[in-house]
């Protein structure tokens, strides 16, 4: 039931939860989403302990995946993993309002995921996390206003400067997928 990893071979958990959204989208080939979350369930543990990720997103896609498949949030997998507590485990871990640790290329999107997931999850986010996401869309320069830049450092309420958005390649300004996110 597991996808391969396209960059590095090998079954990727990763790619596999990638995979089994889309079936659950699509609602196409419904022998291989079974297959697939088999595998995500087998593994969960381990995609969500991983210590070379930043789990936040991954937490969120999990219960977004869940709330598709009428799956329960508080007891995901095998192991019967609390999606929702260890996702709120990472609330304000390195910066108060912030889920998970801040990541130059990705906290907006994983912030993003983090409320996303909560939604799908039945539960209400806490409300300084949502305007933790607000206060990260951008007003100046006119490249990037009204966007969202990947993480900005706080900004104490607001809408502030971005850097100029450089098309994504650096991260500096406005992107898209951050910006599409965080709609």
């Amino acid at each position: 039931g597991a996808v391969t990893n396209p960059y590095g071979g090998g079954p990727s958990v990763d790619w596999t939860v990638n995979v089994a959204l889309g079936l659950t989208t699509t609602g196409n080939q419904p022998d291989a989403l079974a297959r697939a979350m088999t595998y995500i369930e087998a593994n969960a543990e381990s995609y969500l302990t991983d210590p070379t990720a930043n789990t936040t997103g991954r937490y969120g896609w999990l219960m977004i995946l869940s709330r598709a498949l009428g799956l329960d949030p508080h007891a995901f997998g095998d192991a019967a993993i609390d999606l929702v507590d260890g996702l709120m485990a990472q609330y304000e871990q390195s910066e108060p309002r912030l889920f998970g640790p801040i990541n130059a290329y990705g906290s907006v999107f994983n912030q993003s995921l983090a409320l996303l997931g909560l939604v799908a999850a039945g539960e209400t986010p806490p409300a300084a996390a949502v305007a933790w996401l607000q206060d990260q869309q951008c007003d100046a320069p006119a490249s990037s206003a009204g966007g969202w830049q990947a993480y900005r450092a706080p900004s104490g309420g607001g809408l502030v400067a971005c850097g100029e958005s450089d098309g994504d390649p650096n991260f500096t300004g406005a992107d898209a997928n951050s910006t599409a996110f965080a709609l």
